[in-house]
């Protein structure tokens, strides 16, 4: 991990007097516009007014700023990710073999990766990925081509659908790397531990391992392997 360009006390007054608020807010959005705000306040505080180094212009200190909030805020969805890991285990653990819960939870890690797996990830692939068995149904319909009547099909549901503004601002959700990053991982987290509980593939021993690029420069490089229960599915990954 590269050293931080800020001294002991101004990391200090970033923690304790700007990062909570910070973290307190519900999406990037309004986070980036809080840090729109709070970016000349802290240029002005006593602690970095005049104090910061000549090594850096004043738009490349801003950057910094902006780049410890976002490495505290991935810092901080990495604990929730392994928060929810924790509780997920916990709950399958003590849970009794639900099979239409077990099937539910691929399929819903499968549509994850699906919509990873788009070069553009827009409103249109996010309704595909939600929508295929009703977007198939309305291709039974029609006669000719299977693959033609699917993507006839996709389009005239997609232009029939009313609320396409819903779509569209979730697939800007998957703009963001550094929460694909960690939605990858729930999502691998989930469907590891449903096809190893319910031994789908039989006995298995399954691998991940994965180096992920940070915000400020450095790698975080991780992995798994061995997994056969629920127990011991990707939380090494986690930590």
């Amino acid at each position: 991990m590269s050293s931080s360009p800020f001294t002991a006390t101004q990391q200090k007054t970033l923690k304790e007097d700007y990062l909570p608020d910070y973290l307190a807010l519900d999406s990037d959005h309004a986070r980036n516009k809080h840090l729109n705000v709070i970016i000349p306040q802290i240029l002005e505080h006593e602690n970095f007014h005049g104090k910061l180094g000549s090594e850096k212009t004043e738009k490349e200190w801003k950057a910094s700023i902006i780049k410890y909030f976002k490495n505290q805020r991935q810092t901080q969805r990495q604990q929730q990710m392994r928060q929810e890991h924790k509780d997920s285990v916990s709950t399958t653990v003590n849970a009794a073999h639900d099979p239409v819960n077990c099937i539910k939870t691929m399929r819903k890690a499968v549509k994850l990766f699906q919509v990873l797996g788009h070069e553009n990830v827009d409103g249109q692939s996010i309704f595909k990925s939600q929508n295929e068995e009703k977007i198939r149904e309305h291709a039974t319909t029609m006669s000719g081509n299977a693959t033609a009547n699917f993507k006839k099909a996709l389009k005239e549901l997609w232009d029939a659908e009313p609320d396409k503004a819903s779509y569209e601002a979730q697939a800007r959700e998957y703009w963001n790397v550094p929460n694909n990053q960690l939605q990858f991982l729930i999502g691998a987290s989930r469907l590891f531990s449903a096809v190893c509980e319910y031994k789908h593939l039989g006995k298995v021993e399954l691998m991940l391992m994965y180096t992920f690029a940070r915000e400020d420069g450095t790698t975080d490089t991780r992995g798994t392997e061995g997994v056969q229960e629920a127990t011991s599915s990707i939380e090494e990954l986690m930590y």
